[in-house]
């Protein structure tokens, strides 16, 4: 009996580490086309939601290329037309949604700000410059619906992390946006551990940036890659908070330093914070630590506030 079995295990075995070896490299190929949504820390990119605040998701703000674009708005429900946060969620242009929303900002509607989250292309969606597209259609479609959700245009605030960060990095130093007869005018932009020109990161960020663009990064001059903010600033630019930790190895320290430097340079207010032991992403940049001083910025721009510089 066991010598009957034997050889017909031996080959249900072989049968199955085969099949299993086939499932893997589906997987594997399936990964390269459309990575999977990971939830990092957790809790991390679930916020917690106010509980006073009424929400309005999946709205579509624009078709394109035949897909339909949509964003998440937040909004305190109550009093005047509220300040506007646009939220752009990280996850190396390639990865995440809309739902995923850093603390430290969703924390902002209990202080009476709007917040919208802005789903914009995946790198393996679209290339270059769609992302920058979209994002500037979902803002003049806010302008546009502002008084639909109780929001105050004029005070427009882009803010986010990473990729979301480099992002909102370059909305806030390319044009000026406008909404028919509705200006929807952005009086500041967060930008939290995001990168200044993408030829200087290297590793699995430099495979992310060179996806986002569709070519190698360092084939064009610094500034002169179509996706860095450097090659956009300007005098009218609106002043930046730049929040970046000194241990990041993602993003280089250097990157915001230099960043710093040329808004300055062109005249341009700048709030620039390094937290020295923390990393890319730091989940504490949404702590007691960090979010008074931002608090007080967005305050001071928003509402008239006195606040830090």
């Amino acid at each position: 009996m066991h010598k009957v079995l034997m050889p017909v295990l031996i080959r249900l075995g072989s049968i199955l580490l085969i099949v299993l070896i086939c499932v893997a490299g589906a997987v594997a190929v399936y990964m390269n086309r459309k990575p999977i949504l990971i939830w990092a820390s957790g809790h991390r990119y679930r916020p917690r939601i106010p509980a006073q605040a009424q929400i309005f998701r999946d709205i579509e703000y624009t078709v394109f290329n035949g897909r339909s674009m949509r964003l998440d708005i937040y909004t305190p429900g109550r009093g005047n037309p509220h300040p506007l946060i646009v939220w752009l969620h990280s996850g190396a242009w390639k990865t995440l949604d809309k739902s995923c929303i850093e603390q430290g900002a969703m924390d902002q509607v209990s202080r009476g700000y709007a917040l919208a989250s802005v789903d914009y292309s995946l790198s393996y969606e679209e290339k270059w410059p769609a992302q920058l597209q979209q994002i500037r259609t979902a803002i003049q479609w806010l302008g546009a619906n502002a008084a639909t959700y109780g929001i105050n245009p004029a005070a427009t605030v882009i803010w986010g992390m990473s990729a979301g960060g480099h992002l909102a990095s370059v909305v806030g130093t390319s044009a000026d946006l406008e909404s028919g007869n509705r200006p929807c005018r952005i009086v500041a932009v967060v930008a939290w551990c995001a990168p200044s020109d993408l030829a200087e990161l290297s590793g699995g960020a430099y495979a992310s940036a060179r996806q986002l663009l569709g070519y190698e990064p360092e084939a064009d001059s610094e500034k002169e890659i179509p996706a860095n903010p450097l090659r956009y600033i300007s005098r009218g630019d609106p002043p930046f908070y730049i929040l970046h930790g000194g241990k990041d190895t993602v993003v280089p320290i250097a990157s915001a330093v230099r960043f710093r430097d040329e808004l300055e340079k062109a005249g341009v207010t700048v709030a620039f914070r390094v937290r020295d032991q923390y990393v890319h992403e730091d989940i504490r940049f949404n702590s007691a630590e960090c979010m008074p001083d931002l608090e007080r910025f967005l305050d001071r721009l928003c509402l008239g506030k006195a606040g830090s510089q």
